[in-house]
């Protein structure tokens, strides 16, 4: 059929006043979920390193910058960012607790001599981003060569702790696919539709693809070919009654075929495209079907920006086509999702849509003193981040590497901030989108929108899950627990309860009172590296009072899945261990580094019990020799809950293990949460309630821990009935303490001692001096020659930075990085050569 194409001059005036003016009138909005209220703030946290690439023994350097997720302007609303370097397998490798200061903190990992080669993962958030799931979680690839160390899998973490098992990541396996994804959503019969798609490989990387469109009939209507990694798009009109397959080429080799998702008989077909340079062309299509069913020809445009709407009109349709310009000036910058409502305000079509920051383009300058310079050479970098018609003040991080050894980071603040933390999922070259010297970057993007974008958005995946707060927000370290009587558990309410942080020269004492189920905890408690704690509990009469309990110091972290296998690059392996092979000597050999010891304890197959015999069964025995690398955890109960597998708390506060025990009533096993038997120096101790006794115990009052699973003897129980009933014995968890003699001697109970690990004191790196007089016998191969994290421009938005060079003779590439006071993230790189 013959579309008729209607130009709305109204329409167009009527979102250009919108947009400039806002709604004056009362128009009817969809029911969506209730919105959260408008002091709600959405953190976004991004880590600038130093580099992506590193070998065994480098050190990993790092920025935080933490920004408002709707305005992109640093925040102070979290002091603590958990950062974690984790595992190919998605374990966590090391971490620490980055103190952040007007939004921006540093902080950085050595990476031992016997880390494996992997493909690692730096993962950064806050405990306020928790309560938004994975969505403003920041994660980072990062590649580490090691010559001498390729195991699998890690069993330690860089502390030396045992690292829980997790299933490695599954193979995918099969050919490349392709997807189709409809502007809008969905195809419409006998209305003109484009039709994005996207090709990839069973492991997300993108791949060329070219094809033809043909019809049930037989016709051929469209030809396509990919032009921009894996993407492209066509135009057809779908009839009724008719289907549509795609047959054509992989790779220019691999034939598929794969068929179009049916149209819909009735419906609304949305595209958004550049009028000119400063308005967008809106168009909604619709079909005959569709306006029989709707007499007031009316559906509503929305326009929301980060969740929160700024264009909400009802239109009208003419004829069967609506055509509106709005100005992109009136929306802001980034990523905006535009939605079509029908009469019963039920989105039936939307879009997002790119709109860049007019002042990025010339946001930052960067420029050295010389283009060529000699090795240990004095480098002056002036930097300036004055826009197009004033100076802006940054906050900004430099890192200078050897660009013959590392390859150019996939991505930057920019390409972060307005993208990946947009737009979820995997993003090949992100960077490409934002390079100003690539014209196709907005087409690029629009199709990366179309297809990535049209399956995961951030903020309508919050919108269809809802906002649940559970988490505070971090300005300090929470410490809490509870006081029980002696001996009975039973809460004491009322008590107070003493918090003191041992300093070097003084010590700092915080109060808190306990509640009336017994619970103290104190909130945001500034700390900083680790230190020496002791609580205590007392009357108002400063007598001591009860049975002092802390909860763990371990917090949760949220959950993370394994990631591909690392295969290696052997040609960038090849370089990188060129440039590092004047270091090798010098690192910590592999037998140096701490390394988990087992407890020599017999296995016997039977253990005689006070009330029966229990046999071993083949489950495995988790034993432990308790060093100076566990008191960290605060108590036994500490140890079990986060070192054994399967233990957890149950309401009394005791540690337990899932398992089977006989049913008399059932006449059958059933599945039940089991106290474990405590074996204490080859004694079983039948009368400590609840464990409690031993589970309290400090971890440096115990020599060695054993966890045994054995199967209990033949039962014989009464049922409800009194009916006599026989059955297995079940499961029985046994826990051997070996414990030092000295382990209850002089128990305060009202007194624990403990210490907590704070906020990381970061490292300085390391700037040679090469003034002539001193470090001229040393070898300098620095593959970081430097790394200036905390740069921020004056009034006038300059900033200079001089460092010296390394000895190598290659090529030198800078990036700095950052945030202006305006919110528009700002990267810029350039190059020099060392002769």
């Amino acid at each position: 059929m013959n579309l008729k194409n209607v130009v709305g001059p109204t329409l167009s005036f009527i979102l250009i006043l919108l947009a400039t003016t806002g709604i004056a009138q009362q128009v009817a909005t969809p029911p969506v979920k209730q919105a959260p209220p408008t002091k709600l703030l959405f953190e976004k946290v991004y880590l600038h390193t130093d580099r992506d690439y590193y070998s065994a023994n480098d050190d990993v350097w790092f920025k935080a910058y933490l920004v408002d997720a709707q305005t992109n302007q640093l925040v102070n609303s979290s002091n603590n960012l958990h950062v974690e370097l984790l595992t190919p397998q998605g374990q966590v490798f090391d971490n620490e607790v980055v103190y952040l200061k007007n939004g921006t903190g540093t902080g950085d990992f050595k990476l031992t001599d016997s880390i494996p080669a992997g493909n690692y993962r730096l993962r950064a958030y806050t405990n306020w981003q928790l309560n938004f799931g994975s969505s403003f979680i920041f994660e980072k690839n990062l590649i580490v060569y090691n010559r001498k160390v390729n195991e699998r899998p890690i069993t330690i973490n860089a502390s030396g702790k045992k690292l829980p098992v997790i299933p490695p990541a599954l193979k995918q396996n099969g050919g490349p696919v392709i997807r189709f994804f409809p502007e809008g959503g969905s195809m419409v019969e006998n209305v003109a539709g484009l039709v994005a798609f996207k090709a990839e490989d069973p492991s997300g990387k993108t791949v060329a693809v070219k094809g033809n469109l043909v019809s049930s009939t037989g016709d051929t209507l469209s030809r396509f070919e990919s032009v921009s990694q894996g993407m492209g798009s066509f135009v057809f009109i779908p009839e009724p009654n008719k289907t549509y397959t795609v047959k054509g080429v992989f790779n220019g080799k691999r034939p598929f075929s794969a068929q179009l998702p049916a149209a819909l008989p009735k419906g609304y077909v949305l595209h958004v495209s550049n009028a000119d340079s400063a308005h967008l062309r809106i168009t909604i299509s619709t079909n005959e079907a569709t306006m029989a069913e709707n007499p007031d020809k009316e559906v509503t445009f929305m326009a929301r920006h980060a969740g929160v709407r700024f264009l909400n009109s009802p239109i009208k349709f003419v004829f069967l086509q609506i055509n509106a310009t709005v100005p992109k000036n009136k929306f802001p910058a980034g990523i905006s999702s535009v939605t079509i409502y029908d009469k019963q305000l039920k989105p039936q079509c939307e879009r997002l849509v790119y709109v860049p920051d007019s002042t990025s383009a010339k946001a930052i300058i960067i420029k050295t003193d010389k283009k060529q310079y000699n090795s240990r050479e004095k480098v002056t970098v002036s930097i300036n981040t004055a826009a197009a018609t004033e100076p802006v003040r940054a906050n900004l991080s430099m890192a200078v590497v050897d660009a013959n050894a590392i390859p150019v980071s996939e991505g930057d603040i920019a390409s972060y901030l307005m993208l990946q933390s947009e737009v979820k999922g995997p993003i090949e070259h992100p960077e490409v989108y934002f390079d100003q010297n690539n014209p196709n970057r907005f087409k690029q993007l629009d199709l990366l929108l179309m297809t990535q974008g049209w399956r995961d958005f951030v903020w309508r995946r919050l919108a269809d899950d809802g906002i649940r707060i559970t988490q505070p927000v971090e300005n300090g370290f929470t410490v809490s627990g509870s006081l029980r009587q002696k001996f009975a558990n039973k809460p004491i309410p009322n008590a107070n309860v003493s918090l003191t942080v041992k300093g070097e020269v003084i010590s700092q004492q915080y109060m808190a009172k306990t509640d009336n189920a017994g619970k103290y905890v104190f909130n945001s408690i500034p700390i900083v590296g680790s230190k020496e704690v002791t609580l205590a509990s007392f009357d108002n009469k400063k007598k001591k009072l009860g049975w002092l309990q802390l909860d763990s110091l371990n917090g949760s972290q949220p959950p993370v899945t394994a990631i591909p296998e690392y295969t290696g690059d052997p040609e960038q392996e090849a370089v990188f261990e060129k440039t590092a092979a004047n270091n090798w000597g010098a690192r910590v050999k592999l037998s140096d580094t701490v390394k988990l010891h087992e407890v020599k304890i017999k296995a016997n197959n039977y253990y005689q019990l006070m009330d029966q015999t229990t046999t071993k069964f083949g489950y495995p025995d988790f034993k432990y020799d308790i060093t100076s690398k566990y008191y960290s955890y605060n108590s036994l109960r500490d140890f079990l809950l986060h070192e054994v597998p399967g233990a957890r708390s149950n309401d009394q506060d005791s540690v337990v293990f899932k398992g089977v025990r006989f049913d008399p009533n059932r006449n059958a096993d059933k599945s039940v949460w089991i106290e474990p038997r405590m074996i204490v120096n080859g004694r079983e101790d039948a009368d400590d309630v609840n464990n409690g006794m031993y589970l309290n115990l400090p971890m440096d009052a115990i020599n060695k821990v054993l966890v045994r699973h054995v199967l209990g003897s033949t039962l014989m129980a009464a049922n409800n009935n009194g009916d006599m009933r026989t059955g297995s014995g079940g499961d029985v968890f046994l826990i051997f303490l070996d414990i030092k003699p000295t382990a209850f001697d002089k128990v305060e109970y009202n007194t624990i001692d403990t210490h907590l690990e704070g906020y990381y004191q970061a490292r300085t790196f390391y700037k040679p001096l090469y003034d002539g007089k001193s470090d001229l016998k040393t070898i300098d191969n620095r593959t970081t020659i430097h790394w200036e994290p905390n740069i921020i421009t004056n009034g006038l938005g300059e900033a200079t930075v001089s460092f010296y060079n390394a000895d190598p003779k290659t090529k030198v590439r800078l990036v700095v990085e950052g945030v202006t006071d305006k919110g528009v993230p700002v990267s810029g790189m350039v190059s020099y050569v060392v002769k």
